[in-house]
């Protein structure tokens, strides 16, 4: 395949990889900031919904019970069979800890506005914070003719929308009309991007914006500002979103600003979700790449040639960090892993440990055009790195 004339799809893992860390906190400290800041009628007899430490602690106690069982032995899984099997020991767990996730959601009420609140004030606080690069490495597949996806086991498909929505539109790669802008020049082509992750709000809750809001300001400014419900339009899986507010380096910005700006601007951008389709293991990954590779196979021009018509009409290229990732890495037709600068640590060396258990060698992704053997993985600490190795062709 010539890459320098083939269609990108650009699948990325989420948190701690297109962010620099996990952005669960501020999603899990959700429920327990709504339930206090609108506390249910004492007739209502709703009990508190369950704290983030609860359920941090109730998901740890299940792993820690696992890792002790004869299910882990870790020495038996020395291929990628058997890896897949056991990450699907964990489904049971991963899933109870979800379900447990959205009651605590229901029990506090919390709303789609709550959440696009929530994700606009980390971003303006810097407590999510996108990767170094990000701009570039989009840009670059939209540039491409690519598509983008992004495949999480994040609890919270409209959490990463609204994340992201905030994130390019703040940054300018989005203009006001939902049109993606590359090198200061306003394209002919819509913003779009496929999210495929959990979701632990019930997609018919919007919520009222002037309901949302928090003690701390989050949905309503200490003037009374007020949004309607309207600047969140959901239609089935397509979200439109409106609220640019987003942390850069030196941009400190008062909550009064952040009304001001989603007043002025309601942009509409295509981000579309899947639906009833949970990400909870590795072996969840690789299906949804392939179902989103059918899905946006329609959106290409019609095929001109016989050799258009064999194969994937893309040239797939997934990045992850996490052991979540590690069979979809090894699926696409290039895999790069996010490795932050220093001693690895977490996930990512959980990761990088499980390929060389399963005899699979990476190397940087720097060398990419001159790598003769040609890597089966790479590796990156950003993505400016991934942009500027050729991954993406000329």
């Amino acid at each position: 395949m010539d890459i320098s004339k083939s269609t990108p799809l650009l699948l990325l893992d989420f948190d701690s990889t297109l962010t620099i860390a996990s952005t669960l906190d501020p999603l899990l400290r959700l429920p327990t900031e709504i339930y206090k800041a609108r506390p249910p009628a004492p007739f209502c007899n709703i009990q508190p919904p369950a704290t983030a430490a609860q359920l941090s602690a109730a998901y740890k106690s299940s792993i820690k019970d696992y890792e002790s069982s004869d299910l882990f032995r870790m020495n038996d899984r020395k291929d990628r069979t058997k890896e897949i099997v056991h990450q699907d020991n964990l489904r049971p767990i991963e899933a109870a800890s979800f379900e447990r996730g959205k009651q605590a959601f229901a029990a506090a009420g919390v709303t789609r506005a709550d959440v696009h609140f929530a994700a606009s004030k980390a971003l303006s606080t810097g407590e999510v914070v996108f990767r170094k690069g990000w701009k570039r490495l989009l840009a670059k597949a939209l540039a491409k003719e690519g598509r983008i996806a992004v495949i999480s086991a994040n609890w919270s498909k409209f959490w990463i929308e609204s994340l992201i929505n905030v994130a390019v539109q703040r940054e300018g790669l989005v203009d006001a009309a939902g049109m993606v802008v590359l090198e200061g020049k306003r394209s002919v082509r819509k913003f779009e991007l496929d999210v495929w992750a959990n979701e632990v709000i019930d997609e018919d809750v919007q919520g009222d914006m002037g309901e949302a809001s928090l003690r701390d300001g989050v949905g309503r400014s200490n003037d009374g500002d007020h949004l309607d419900a309207e600047r969140i339009q959901v239609k089935g899986s397509a979200t439109s979103i409106g609220d640019p507010p987003y942390h850069a380096s030196g941009d400190q910005r008062s909550e009064s600003d952040e009304w001001e700006d989603s007043e002025s601007n309601s942009t509409s951008l295509s981000i579309s979700s899947s639906s009833n389709y949970n990400i909870f293991v590795a072996g969840d990954k690789t299906p949804a790449w392939l179902a989103i590779e059918e899905k946006l196979a329609k959106t290409l021009p019609p095929a001109t040639s016989i050799s258009d018509l064999v194969g994937s009409p893309f040239r797939s290229i997934y990045i992850g960090d996490s052991i979540t990732d590690f069979d979809i890495l090894l699926s696409v037709d290039e895999g790069v892993m996010m490795r932050d600068e220093g001693k690895l640590k977490g996930e990512q060396l959980a990761l990088k440990q499980l390929f060389a258990r399963l005899g699979f060698s990476d190397a940087p992704v720097g060398e990419f055009g001159s790598n003769a053997r040609h890597a089966r993985l790479w590796w990156a600490k950003d993505f400016d790195e991934v942009v500027d190795s050729g991954i993406f062709g000329v």
